[in-house]
């Protein structure tokens, strides 16, 4: 985690949490594996990739930022939010753009505690609108695993700042389990309304 946080400065607490995760995932799934390096090569070269990809993302819109300023940055994030979320509202994408590229200004300056909270109530607001964006499912699709399980770092950093990593690791994971079971039955409202109480007790459990 040292070393990712040193070669990528512009990485926020809850990303550099999330890759940490992911790496000691595949640490231990494929130190059991018969052929471990075998294993661990496309793995890791995978992991590597999506780091890159992160870094240079975030890289570019601080850079966006300081060298053309918070209107060149905005309108990077109105295209991007129009083209992600079709059905949102003008108004809606607008009032995103603006707050994300306050966020991002935050990021970039070095406010890593003030900018994983922002992160959060921006990225909530997303799951939160149904009207805007019809279902969390959908949002789920546009925002991708690594999007959500983003989510529900910085919310579990933020309620429960003394969390082990192995009690995030848990109920990050199960978090997911849970959007993907639900979100591909066929009757979602019926998945939701059974396994939303399961996924509450059995988080409520990992931090008793």
């Amino acid at each position: 985690m040292f070393e990712v946080a040193r070669r990528n400065p512009y990485f926020y607490a809850p990303e550099l949490l999330c890759y940490t995760q992911q790496y000691k995932g595949v640490l231990t799934e494929c130190c059991k594996a018969a052929d471990r390096a075998a294993c661990l090569g496309p793995k890791m070269d995978d992991l590597q990739r999506k780091l890159q990809v992160s870094a240079y993302r975030e890289k570019f819109k601080c850079s966006t930022l300081q060298k053309s300023g918070e209107s060149a940055l905005q309108k990077w994030f109105v295209v991007l939010l129009t083209q992600k979320f079709g059905g949102a509202s003008f108004e809606t994408v607008s009032t995103l753009a603006t707050d994300f590229t306050k966020v991002h200004k935050e990021c970039c300056h070095g406010d890593l505690l003030e900018c994983a909270d922002d992160r959060f109530d921006e990225l909530k607001r997303l799951v939160d609108e149904p009207q805007e964006l019809v279902k969390k499912c959908k949002v789920y699709e546009q925002l991708g695993e690594y999007g959500f399980q983003n989510v529900a770092l910085a919310e579990l950093l933020k309620h429960k700042p003394k969390a082990t990593e192995e009690q995030l690791k848990t109920v990050v994971g199960d978090f997911t389990t849970f959007l993907q079971k639900c979100c591909s039955a066929a009757d979602k409202e019926a998945c939701f309304a059974e396994e939303g109480p399961k996924l509450v007790a059995s988080s409520q459990a990992v931090f008793a």
